[in-house]
């Protein structure tokens, strides 16, 4: 009778969170908000190396999100709406634009290195919640991606990832992996986030000179199963832009804010008469911990506490914010 009972509990749980909010399988988790009550808010982004149809448009976009007190628990970074056009056989570019989430919010927390948190079902009152359900995603390619550390992340605070970038070069992104939440001891809320770094180019950029860059291209062309290349000395072909490349935006539209939060409400199951914050600028270096418990790497990094800025104006310098 008690397993019984602990099923139909399990299933109700799924079925009460199969409608929260969630990135969807073409964007990716890149930042983490605490709001002062506790409350969550996950950052979604579509990057130049995830998300889209070698047309250079964006693959069909189903991230949706859930309104807790009159306020939006995650949204859409500003993203372009098209890309240059790109050869899918490229060994610089991802084989699976797509990542693949579980049907409903069924899972504790995402600790496997092939996934991402790609969703956090509505926390109605964070300071009386015990159990918080996730929607885990799995993407092949993070299985070669690596360990960034663990940001404690409390109310008013933010933490953001994004693209890494070297001499201006597109080499990396790093991503929200995992995401568990706690009482310190003084009975606040924190939340433990997890932050890892896939390689991710820019194939308009893409310069063999610079070592990370050069590094990321072998590892995706591993990825894909295809040998690696040496280093090439910079030369006008190396960096010239692709010949055959472009840029295709659908007829009418414009990239912009107001563009893209128009485009969401005209979609299925988005928020409606929700004008979400912009997010905050993408990092030049993306996530940067110290302090906390990383793994293979030599140098840690120190985080940067901001205090908050006025509404709906971006902080020049991401990373980790602090407002009252």
């Amino acid at each position: 009778m008690r397993s019984s009972l602990l099923v139909i509990v399990l299933l109700a749980f799924c079925y009460h969170f199969a409608r929260a909010s969630e990135c969807g399988e073409s964007t990716i988790p890149y930042s983490l908000e605490v709001l002062p009550s506790g409350q969550p808010i996950l950052g979604c982004a579509r990057p130049t190396c995830f998300g889209w149809h070698p047309t250079g448009h964006q693959l069909p976009t189903t991230a949706k999100f859930f309104r807790i007190d009159q306020q939006a628990d995650g949204f859409l970074r500003d993203d372009p709406l098209a890309i240059h056009t790109f050869n899918p056989a490229d060994p610089r570019v991802y084989s699976q634009q797509h990542s693949t989430c579980e049907n409903e919010f069924q899972s504790l927390s995402c600790n496997q290195e092939n996934q991402w948190v790609g969703g956090i079902s509505p926390v109605m009152n964070a300071t009386t919640t015990q159990v918080i359900a996730y929607q885990c995603c799995t993407y092949p390619p993070l299985r070669a991606s690596t360990d960034r550390g663990v940001a404690i992340v409390t109310g008013g605070q933010i933490v953001v990832g994004g693209e890494v970038t070297e001499n201006n070069k597109q080499y990396a992104f790093d991503y929200i992996s995992n995401v568990a939440k706690q009482l310190n001891e003084e009975g606040e809320v924190v939340y433990e986030v997890n932050i890892r770094r896939f390689s991710c180019l820019d194939l308009q950029k893409v310069d063999r000179s610079v070592p990370d860059v050069l590094n990321a291209e072998n590892i995706i062309r591993h990825v894909n199963g295809q040998r690696a290349v040496a280093h090439q000395a910079p030369n006008v072909e190396v960096n010239a832009p692709i010949e055959t490349a472009e840029l295709v935006v659908p007829e009418g539209v414009v990239n912009g804010q107001e563009v893209i939060i128009e485009e969401i409400i005209a979609q299925p199951g988005f928020i409606e008469e929700t004008t979400v914050a912009p997010p905050p600028p993408i990092g030049q270096q993306g996530f940067q911990p110290q302090g906390f418990q990383l793994q293979g790497f030599q140098q840690p990094f120190q985080p940067q506490v901001f205090q908050q800025p006025p509404p709906f104006q971006p902080v020049q310098q991401p990373v980790v914010r602090q407002y009252h």
